[in-house]
């Protein structure tokens, strides 16, 4: 990571290590948690921020718990949560009555051969 970065890659390992050591995440301005996964990247930037989520673990369980604490403290932060299969409800009242965004997917049927 340099002054140049705009866009930084990391797993939930490194964010909850940031976070643990007293890092505040000063300068990152998004995180965007796609599909919470375990071993999926985590994108953080000083300008944008990513973090995938998919199937929940007790680290991305955990990285949420960081999250919210750490919104609380700080105005800077923006958190994005991204899934097809979330439970819209239970992360809208988990953050707050935070903002919901739906958009429409399209499905393809799947033929099992």
């Amino acid at each position: 990571m340099t002054s140049k970065t705009k866009l930084l890659f990391c797993t939930t390992g490194v964010v909850l290590r940031r976070l643990g050591s007293g890092d505040k995440l000063a300068g990152v301005t998004h995180v965007v948690v796609d599909e919470v996964c375990p071993g999926h990247p985590l994108r953080l930037s000083g300008s944008n921020s990513f973090y995938e989520v998919h199937e929940r673990s007790m680290d991305s369980d955990f990285l949420l718990l960081e999250l919210k604490d750490l919104l609380r403290k700080t105005k800077h932060l923006k958190v994005v949560l991204m899934s097809a299969t979330i439970n819209q409800e239970t992360f809208v009242k988990y953050f707050g009555g935070a903002p919901l965004i739906s958009i429409t997917g399209r499905t393809f049927p799947v033929e099992d051969m």
